[in-house]
């Protein structure tokens, strides 16, 4: 996987639990800025428009010094459009640094 820096469990999700949700989330700017392996794995949302979402970080990568997790849903800059998963991977494959995108969180003590 070209985001991971851990090769190990190539075949690992995420538990199975659900990713992202409905709620519309708190927006938060991200920026990886070195060159190499993010040090994330994303998937395509189950949503018309496929787009991207966080469904692993890996601990130590520049993702989670970042303060990316698990269940973001990946946007462009501004927080309100969300990325296509094939136009943010095509990106993130791109090596262009720094990637500077947004995320939308969606806080358990929202969901409460």
């Amino acid at each position: 996987d070209l985001f991971s820096n851990n090769k190990q469990n190539k075949n690992a999700r995420g538990g199975g639990a659900r990713l992202g949700g409905t709620l519309p989330g708190r927006p938060i700017s991200i920026s990886l800025d070195e060159a190499g392996p993010l040090g994330i794995e994303v998937e395509k949302r189950k949503n018309s428009e496929k787009t991207a979402i966080i469904s692993r970080v890996i601990t130590g990568s520049q993702a989670e010094r970042a303060g990316l997790q698990r269940g973001d849903i990946v946007c462009h800059l501004g927080g309100q459009e969300e990325y296509p998963y094939n136009q943010f991977v095509s990106l993130a494959k791109s090596g262009k640094r720094p990637l500077r995108f947004d995320i939308r969180r969606i806080e358990s003590s929202a969901l409460s």
